[in-house]
């Protein structure tokens, strides 16, 4: 945006004033025209010489005739050629140089050098009288001819501008708040870093230091006169143009305004960002008067803050990864590719814990320990891969069976350990009994490509209640209940007894 300067745009101002009264003089007829005047004085030539020929008419002397309009045409010297023309279209007389300067044209009257006025013989016409006049004096521009009034009308426009201009300059100079300000102040608002405006009651700036305008890519004499509001200030993240600006709120409230954001772009140059301060101007009658408005150019801080926050963003977003991969790492380090259950490792270290826990607390823990019957028999009928597909369901079953907080380990091959807390013998039987009936029921649907595939499970149950003093000891005793149990006939569940010690 072009900034004009205040005393360009008051001499503009006040020499539109002066060029409306000079037009409102012409309209009026108080101005006398130039080329009205001229045309006149043809009209007169022109009706002068029509009623001498006339009279010249009346005696069929044409060549007496001829030797009048000559005269004639020697008392004016404007007159350039004449000729009279009969009704049949032919001359009766013209002058020699009346040929080249009387050009055809379309028009039928009178033009401002081309003059036709007829001739009458008793009321009847006779012949027309052709003269043509040199052009009327004043400049054209592109073919136009400029009135009088139109040269008068810009020269004057011109003058009064420049005369005003002059004037202004000296006058704003002389009122300049600037000018009578002690020159240690001026500098020492110059040597600000922050950008600082005064403004009076009506927002218009009565001063601006060297930081602002630098901000603003302007001088400071430009900012002179204009509203502060008026400024390319436009909506930065933090900043609503439906609120008041902050000199505005500080000459209305009378209060101090702090950390107002605004931005602005210069125009359409980069844009800046500032923090604005504004504080109200009081005078001795407690009257506000005016604003004084700091700026703090946080441009680069605020540049900053978004790296920031994008960096931030991507850090957290690279942890949110870090963290999946590292569940996902912990998935494989502590599960069973096939079957999803804890692997051995993993349980162990779990297990310790619930074991001694019980140990501690006096609590309940079960054991139970798990395998599929003749599952060589389904490798070899079947082939590995439907055996791949006998585990996976097993699992599935127990999983299903299970609490939350219960273990499920794939202690090796076909073979399960289950870990139970707050579960007695009793309750470990019911669960491992839950499980069986379950596999035995569903085995038609286990594998796809052999629906009537057989699939039984034989379960063995131990408790920390039967005197294991160690966890190898309870999977121990449960692992001899299940031994118990495929050897009375597969498909069972069976709990440990002292007697199976042997």
């Amino acid at each position: 945006m072009i900034r004009l300067s205040p005393s360009f745009r008051i001499s503009l101002g006040l020499a539109s004033i002066a060029l409306g009264v000079v037009l409102l003089g012409n309209m009026s007829g108080l101005l006398p025209d130039k080329a009205a005047v001229e045309i006149m004085g043809r009209k007169q030539a022109a009706e002068s010489m029509a009623l001498q020929c006339t009279l010249a008419a009346k005696k069929y002397d044409i060549k007496t005739l001829g030797q009048l309009i000559t005269s004639l045409k020697m008392m004016y010297p404007e007159v350039l050629s004449t000729g009279l023309l009969g009704t049949d279209g032919k001359y009766l007389f013209q002058s020699p140089e009346h040929p080249q300067l009387w050009l055809p044209t379309e028009v039928t009257g009178s033009t401002e050098t081309l003059w036709r006025v007829p001739i009458f013989e008793d009321d009847k016409e006779w012949a027309t009288l052709e003269i043509c006049f040199a052009p009327l004096n004043g400049l054209t521009l592109f073919g136009y001819r400029l009135s009088s009034f139109a040269l008068l009308f810009s020269a004057f426009f011109l003058l009064c501008f420049v005369i005003f201009y002059l004037y202004m300059a000296r006058v704003l100079r002389a009122i300049d708040p600037t000018s009578v300000m002690p020159s240690r102040v001026k500098h020492a608002f110059d040597t600000l870093s922050e950008g600082l405006i005064l403004v009076d009651d009506k927002e218009r700036i009565v001063m601006a230091n060297a930081a602002i305008a630098r901000r603003l890519q302007c001088k400071e004499e430009s900012l002179l006169g204009m509203k502060a509001s008026r400024l390319q200030w436009h909506g930065s993240k933090s900043f609503d143009q439906s609120v008041y600006f902050p000199w505005q709120e500080a000459i209305d409230t009378g209060h101090m305004i702090y950390g107002f954001p605004m931005a602005i772009s210069p125009d359409g140059k980069e844009e800046r960002i500032f923090m604005v301060n504004s504080a109200p101007i009081v005078d001795g009658n407690g009257r506000t008067q005016g604003a004084l408005t700091t700026f703090d150019d946080v441009t680069e801080l605020e540049r900053k803050n978004i790296q920031l926050a994008e960096t931030i963003g991507q850090l957290e977003l690279s942890h949110e990864k870090v963290q999946l991969q590292n569940v996902e790492l912990e998935r494989l380090a502590t599960r069973d590719p096939m079957t999803g259950c804890f692997n051995r490792r993993a349980f162990f270290s779990k297990a310790e814990e619930l074991f001694t826990t019980a140990k501690v607390q006096g609590t309940k823990l079960a054991c139970v320990m798990t395998d599929i019957d003749k599952f060589k028999l389904v490798n070899d009928t079947y082939g590995h891969g439907v055996g791949d597909q006998v585990i996976k369901y097993y699992a599935k079953i127990l999983q299903m069976t299970l609490r939350s907080d219960d273990l499920l380990c794939r202690y090796g091959g076909e073979e399960f350990c289950i870990l139970l807390p707050t579960c007695d013998v009793d309750a470990a039987a019911l669960v491992a009994e839950k499980a069986r009936e379950r596999i035995r029921n569903q085995s038609g649907i286990a594998v796809e490509e052999e629906p009537d595939i057989y699939i039984a499970g034989s379960f063995g149950v131990s408790s920390i209640l039967d005197g294991a003093n160690r966890l190898d000891e309870l999977i121990d005793q449960a692992d001899k209940a299940l031994y118990a149990a495929k050897e009375t006939g597969r498909n069972k569940v069976a709990c440990y007894e002292k007697s199976m010690q042997i």
